[in-house]
């Protein structure tokens, strides 16, 4: 008897399907849709680009949502006290840091010790 049962509900389930499933279904067809559109717009997107690295590189980076930023130093702070915006002096600043960083660093590093092979 509990065999007829699930027989019958299970041919009034597929005969007459309850809106959760057709709304399911029209769910899984926008997905499929969108998974088309998105298929269709990258190789739209990168068939532009073909041959040429500079372009690919540009169009990879704006999917991804990269931007170039801006890399100019309109500012620096010398000492405590003083930070220039004139370009000439932020040049001789930087300038003279990596001058002089070279031998504040090996003045930190440890001697090295003889050892007899």
């Amino acid at each position: 008897m509990l065999h007829r049962v699930v027989l019958h509900f299970l041919r009034q389930e597929i005969l007459h399907p309850p809106p959760s499933l057709s709304l399911s279904l029209s769910v899984y067809q926008v997905k499929r849709e969108i998974k088309n559109s998105k298929k269709c717009y990258y190789i739209a997107k990168f068939s532009k680009g073909t041959g040429n690295p500079k372009e690919m590189r540009k169009t990879i980076n704006s999917i991804k949502g990269r931007s170039q930023k801006d890399s100019t130093i309109s500012e620096i702070t010398v000492d405590e006290t003083h930070s220039t915006n004139n370009r000439k002096e932020i040049a001789d600043f930087i300038n003279n840091h990596f001058t002089n960083i070279g031998p504040q660093l090996a003045f930190q590093l440890p001697n090295p010790t003889k050892t007899s092979t």
